[in-house]
């Protein structure tokens, strides 16, 4: 690049010692000024996510929701890490959902949001590592404890919002809560009748448990979504306004819910898909992510869970990396290339995975150098996973 710029300015008639200060200049800007601002403006964006993870962490993970997909973290790493720090994470609610994730009243402080199983502090997305929110940083954190719920006030849970539902896009919502406004919905044929949706829509909103608060459970709503009279602009013939009952249905288990969950918006705030196959992993030696986070350096172990954003950046000679997750967290990984060479099908095509391997601690930081990777199964689905590269 030198010797081109050098040639150039030359048949342009520029002298050498001009030539030679110009590209000088050139070369010593790129050596310190990009790294440099950006260095500026990334300490910024660290520092102000810092700040509100740690004095609103609840409305920083709640914007993180309402922006997705952007950043690193999926939805379901966010919910699960706020429901490690203490936070409430509720579905969708055609009542009470806004548009896009947002906070609302949490449960009052003698009741518990309950933690998932064996609940321990893990990775925290959203911080230094994860989506940073724009604008500048909001000032030097005040002296004493930070902000907050004090004894006897509720602190803020976190509602998913209505475009969380695979197909219902932001123009349905804003309608939804906009007749919302106007009256609360009385029931599902009075929402059905207002609203108009067509019934695939009125469907999705009954798996993810959007339409509970109607009356009834899910396979009431998904029974009666499919027969809600005003689905059609065109009024209903007379005598067939009135849709039949709904049969006695059971209610879903906590594993169908989790599983309509992830089937209609991606995500659960019922439960992780891992919680429903943990005696299984129980009998199969592997430990929870948690657990896998105590072990000494260089300690043999097994991590079971789903396998997230996995890497194998072209300056990294062949070594991947990525993280497993289960109830409790996550866990980062490290692949030699020759492992990732014989087990990345099985990372990317399994819907969760048993991880055999050794602890590696350095300062501060887990790692699992893996050795063997097995396939196992989950009863929910799971989202197709990619290989990037940064």
């Amino acid at each position: 690049m030198r010797d081109r710029l050098l040639t150039g300015m030359a048949g342009r008639g520029i002298p050498p010692d001009a030539a030679e200060k110009i590209v000088s200049m050139i070369e010593a800007f790129s050596d310190y000024g990009f790294p440099q601002s950006h260095a500026q403006s990334m300490a910024g964006l660290i520092y102000a996510s810092a700040w509100i993870k740690h004095h609103h962490p609840a409305a920083l993970i709640a914007a993180i929701m309402a922006h997705q997909p952007m950043g690193f973290y999926d939805t379901q790493t966010l919910i699960g890490d706020a429901e490690r720090h203490g936070i409430t994470v509720r579905g969708p609610d055609v009542r009470t959902s806004r548009v896009h994730a947002a906070l609302e009243p949490g449960p009052m402080p003698d009741s518990k949001p309950g933690p998932m199983p064996d609940s321990k502090p893990g990775p925290t997305p959203g911080s230094t590592s994860g989506p940073a929110p724009a604008g500048p940083a909001p000032g030097p954190a005040p002296a004493g404890p930070p902000p907050g719920p004090t004894s006897g006030e509720r602190p803020p849970a976190i509602r998913r919002g209505l475009t969380s539902v695979t197909g219902l896009g932001e123009q349905a919502a804003e309608e939804i809560v906009a007749l919302r406004a106007e009256r609360p919905f009385a029931d599902l044929d009075d929402f059905a009748a207002r609203t108009r949706l067509p019934a695939r829509i009125l469907e999705q909103l009954a798996t993810a448990g959007a339409l509970d608060g109607l009356g009834g459970h899910r396979r009431t709503a998904l029974w009666s979504a499919g027969t809600a009279p005003g689905r059609s602009h065109q009024a209903p013939l007379p005598g067939l306004a009135t849709p039949a009952t709904a049969p006695e249905l059971t209610s879903m288990t906590t594993a169908e819910e989790t599983t309509a969950d992830i089937t209609a918006t991606g995500a659960s705030a019922t439960a992780h898909p891992v919680q429903h196959i943990r005696p299984r992993l129980d009998r199969l030696g592997a430990l929870t992510a948690a657990a896998a986070r105590t072990l000494a350096d260089r300690a043999p172990v097994r991590i079971g869970g789903l396998p997230k954003y996995l890497q194998r950046p072209p300056t990294a000679h062949g070594v991947a990396f990525g993280a497993i997750e289960d109830e409790t967290g996550m866990v980062n990984l490290v692949f030699a290339p020759h492992v990732w060479d014989r087990c990345h099908r099985t990372l990317l095509d399994a819907p969760a995975v048993l991880i055999t391997g050794r602890v590696e601690r350095s300062d501060g930081t887990v790692n699992v150098a893996v050795d063997r990777v097995e396939a196992i199964t989950v009863a929910t689905p799971v989202p197709r996973r990619h290989v990037g590269r940064r």
